[in-house]
């Protein structure tokens, strides 16, 4: 190999090595800020009110005492939120021509059930809440099926060519008594809506502690892979500088 030629692949390996892993760090970074934000916003908010932002814990009832089956699992409960994936696996090729195996994700249906009068209790006050607002679920249940659920409307599925293919169902539910820590806001129809400073309605599974502790973990998990991949990238880009040295050294 020529030395131009050595020149221009090491070039392009110490800008994929330099780049990729660092703009992925960026990502994690601020994922982390955006995660001590909020932890910030609800170690600071106040308890349940009508006429302002808050974070308070509760607890998910039915005051006439409903509850339904939820789709997947059958879970007698309050409410659930219901997700259905197509997952095709599809056989390729490497640039080296080695085979491998690649996964394609399409959603192919999401639901949202609840009864009638799905209700969140904050200190004897009962204030609704539509499931279709929440923004995380944090108690995923999932299964792997080789056919679609009988739930899916058939032509929610596209067609797939793939040598295989499975479905992936996730179900959050959402329990009669269940104790929950909720940030919101009570809107002007009288139910609850997103947090106007998190931009989201959270209603997480235990207690104040409990979510706090929750947010605090991922920051940290987000902040240490951040450094790991900018170690990953000084590392790399190390190893290439010195290994092309040595391929331009034995040409010269």
């Amino acid at each position: 190999m020529s030395s131009s030629k050595i020149r221009l692949v090491r070039g392009i390996l110490l800008f994929s090595f330099l780049i990729i892993p660092n703009f992925c760090a960026f990502l994690m970074v601020r994922g982390s800020s955006n995660m001590e934000r909020q932890l910030s916003v609800l170690d600071e908010a106040g308890e349940f009110s009508t006429t302002a932002p808050f974070a308070s814990s509760a607890e998910l009832v039915s005051p006439s005492g409903l509850t339904l089956s939820s789709p997947q699992f059958k879970t007698a409960c309050l409410g659930a939120y219901t997700k259905v994936s197509q997952v095709s696996e599809r056989q390729n090729k490497s640039a080296s021509g080695q085979k491998g195996t690649k996964s394609e994700w399409k959603r192919v249906g999401e639901y949202w059930n609840q009864v009638d009068d799905f209700r969140v209790r904050f200190a004897g006050r009962d204030i609704p809440l539509q499931l279709r607002d929440v923004s995380d679920h944090f108690q995923l249940d999932s299964e792997t099926l080789t056919e679609p659920p009988s739930y899916v409307e058939r032509k929610t599925i596209p067609y797939t060519s793939a040598y295989r293919v499975h479905y992936a169902v996730e179900e959050s539910v959402f329990m009669p008594g269940e104790k929950v820590f909720v940030a919101a806001q009570v809107g002007p129809g009288g139910g609850l809506e997103p947090h106007p400073e998190l931009k989201k309605l959270l209603v997480y599974p235990g207690s104040r502690e409990d979510c706090l502790a929750h947010f605090s973990q991922e920051s940290r998990v987000l902040r240490w892979v951040s450094y790991a991949l900018v170690a990953f990238s000084f590392l790399s880009c190390l190893g290439i500088w010195a290994i092309f040295r040595k391929l331009e050294s034995k040409n010269s």
